[in-house]
């Protein structure tokens, strides 16, 4: 890794353990949980643990609308030499998404993350997407934290 900001370098050797059951079915409704445990030893002698766990509810109505909430939480303990690694995604989030066909071609989408800890929404995404045979395009507006838009293309599966 590489800080171009403060001129380090170090390298990083990592393990992460996942668990993540089979999603739990009950008509349409799918309930998922899992944990996640991530430890990095640094050549400066630094170390850096993470443990991720969430739980979450999937919706589906009949193909076209899809709602997803998902809590994640994240726990940390030591430290990296480089402070932008150190940062952690939101302590205690809400995840929420929804998705939605409006037609056999086009796609509209809302994805949020909302910092429990805060009370307030740190991510904001809207998408709209068109389907063209095995291609998809369209734009994303990421309205937080840093105003963007993007443009995709996607080549779907067959």
């Amino acid at each position: 890794y590489e800080d171009l900001r403060e001129h380090r370098r170090t390298e990083r050797s990592n393990v992460t353990l996942t668990v993540q059951p089979s999603p739990q079915h009950r008509g349409r409704a799918t309930g998922r949980w899992g944990g996640r445990l991530s430890q990095s030893w640094y050549g400066t002698g630094d170390r850096f643990s993470v443990l991720s766990t969430w739980l979450g509810l999937d919706l589906v109505w009949e193909g076209r609308a899809f709602v997803r909430t998902l809590y994640r939480t994240h726990h940390r303990s030591g430290q990296t030499p480089l402070p932008s690694l150190d940062e952690v995604d939101l302590p205690h989030e809400l995840q929420i998404t929804l998705n939605s066909l409006l037609d056999r071609r086009w796609f509209v989408g809302l994805m949020g993350r909302y910092d429990l800890s805060q009370g307030d929404f740190k991510e904001i995404e809207y998408t709209l997407a068109h389907r063209l045979h095995l291609l998809q395009y369209g734009f994303t507006w990421r309205r937080r934290p840093d105003p963007r838009f993007n443009l995709h293309l996607r080549v779907l599966g067959f």
